[in-house]
């Protein structure tokens, strides 16, 4: 890949990182939390004591939606002192659940080394994991990983198929990196990326 075309892609994502783990809170909340859940009620209306109080019974119970909202009490300092290394073991527990959220979450923390050893591998791991349930950000930070060969053997087809998810989901960026690489493909890895997404594309 040309270098500047890399540095940049990897620019936006680096960014694109940032952004995603704050819009994630308020995704996976919705999507992981019942409608009557007193503690994301709580957590809701800044109420941490209780939303503490609850979450961890729950998740001390194994309950891996609670599991992944202590995460982010841990990781936000909400509720509780700031403690990235607290954020992760959270995450973790939740993440072996398959909660999508909490595998994404643990895949930045990988990324970026925050409450845990930096460690491109890993990350790599947890963002498969997430994308693999449809976590649009996950994918996103997938492709980049084939792409930049960090933590993974560089795979332009890998990526544009995990962009090619990602901008399915209307994740813009991925849309951008898409097209850029897509020039810069060859005709076999066009066919090939073709081939791995005609399933997708027929649903």
């Amino acid at each position: 890949m040309n270098k500047n075309l890399k540095n940049c892609i990897w620019e936006r994502i680096f960014i694109w990182k940032f952004f995603i783990l704050l819009a994630a809170i308020s995704i996976s909340m919705n999507a992981t939390a019942q409608p009557t859940d007193e503690g994301f009620d709580a957590y809701l209306r800044g109420d941490y004591v209780t939303a503490l109080m609850i979450f961890s019974a729950r998740a001390d119970s194994g309950d891996r939606s609670a599991q992944y909202f202590l995460g982010r009490m841990y990781d936000t300092g909400r509720g509780v002192p700031h403690d990235p290394a607290r954020a992760v073991e959270w995450y973790r527990l939740s993440a072996e659940q398959d909660h999508r959220a909490a595998q994404f979450a643990l895949g930045i923390k990988y990324a970026q080394g925050d409450g845990v050893a930096k460690d491109s591998e890993w990350a790599f791991h947890w963002f498969e994991r997430s994308a693999k349930l449809g976590y649009a950000g996950a994918q996103l930070n997938l492709g980049t990983l084939y792409a930049s060969g960090e933590g993974v053997k560089q795979d332009y087809v890998m990526a544009y198929v995990w962009w090619w998810r990602a901008a399915n989901a209307g994740n813009l960026i991925a849309r951008t990196n898409l097209d850029a690489l897509s020039e810069r493909m060859s005709d076999d890895e066009r066919f090939s990326a073709n081939n791995l997404l005609a399933e997708d594309k027929a649903n």
